[in-house]
């Protein structure tokens, strides 16, 4: 007997991808893999926990924190971007609210486990308050975990400075930044690779002690193996207290890039998907570029015209 259940339709997308805020339909790989990955790592520390996702935007990320946590709260100062979020993500576990991540008067005191701000701290000026903020409303043993591009690293790769980013900052400034309210920091580098896997399939868990990296390079047809790049974004974890043990690295690997299994033909997949993507990649990456140039080239003549 067939099932008289007509599927639910989907929620309307009330947001687009712009570049600029990371939407899960979005054309750029590397940049959907490093969110999702931060998201994902905390995932470990959430579970049963109280959550506060601060700069929440399309709420993809909330939503993945709230398949662990008792509960999951994002702020977001984007009227759009909130209704947005509502529509899309239904849990009784999860709500988003319309706000500023430096005021945040709807969390009361020492009521969140865990704190999460990724990629936002950059585009705040007065990153001082919205410290204060996240340490109030943390318990005592509450942990925070926060991401930001590193400024050398990061302007380097992008070839000018983003002119959404108000204060950038190094691996120093990061961390005595965090060591102003919390007494314990652990530092994570994180950058988007492509390559292949080797894991041993028989060995005890936890008998690996340090990951073996291999970096090779393309140049005029040959393959040359390279030192490590630094990496591009920081991503740390600080508490008042002792922080709990964590995994020495983490991997994000997107099975969806091996093609499916059944397909006789899925061993050329591999090749000729990632090259789809990787130009589709390319030719975003491009146009995002220029379209910053732009805008800095803006902000300069309008500093020009007013000075």
């Amino acid at each position: 007997m067939e099932s008289t259940d007509t599927p639910m339709p989907r929620p309307k997308r009330l947001i687009s991808w712009t570049g600029e805020r990371m939407v899960p339909w979005a054309d750029e790989p590397s940049i959907i893999h490093e969110h999702l990955h931060r998201y994902l790592f905390t995932r470990q520390f959430a579970d049963g926990k109280a959550v506060l996702d601060l700069g929440s935007g399309e709420g993809y990320g909330s939503n993945l924190l709230a398949e662990t946590a008792e509960k999951v709260t994002g702020i977001e100062l984007d009227h759009l971007a909130v209704a947005h979020a509502r529509l899309q993500y239904d849990k009784p576990n999860l709500e988003f609210l319309e706000g500023s991540v430096l005021k945040l008067e709807a969390i009361p005191d020492s009521s969140i486990d865990v704190a999460v701000c990724f990629e936002v701290i950059e585009h705040i000026s007065d990153q001082e308050t919205l410290l204060n903020e996240v340490a109030r409303v943390l318990r005592p043993d509450g942990i925070f975990l926060v991401s930001t591009p590193d400024r050398e690293v990061y302007n380097q790769a992008l070839g000018f400075v983003n002119p959404y980013h108000l204060k950038e900052l190094d691996r120093p400034e990061f961390a005595a930044l965090l060591g102003t309210h919390f007494g314990h920091v652990r530092m994570y580098g994180q950058r988007a690779v492509v390559g292949s896997f080797l894991v041993p399939l028989d060995a005890e868990p936890g008998s690996l002690h340090e990951a073996s990296r291999l970096v090779v390079r393309q140049d005029t047809g040959k393959w040359d193996v390279v030192p490590v790049p630094p990496a591009k974004y920081l991503l740390a974890m600080a508490s008042r207290v002792p922080l709990p043990p964590t995994p020495i690295d983490s991997l994000l690997l997107d099975s969806g890039l091996e093609g499916p299994p059944e397909d006789p033909l899925h061993v050329r997949r591999p090749i000729v998907g990632g090259a789809t993507i990787l130009a589709r990649s390319l030719l975003h990456m491009v146009r995002k570029q220029l379209a910053l140039a732009l805008r800095a080239r803006n902000l300069r003549r309008e500093q020009k015209s007013k000075g």
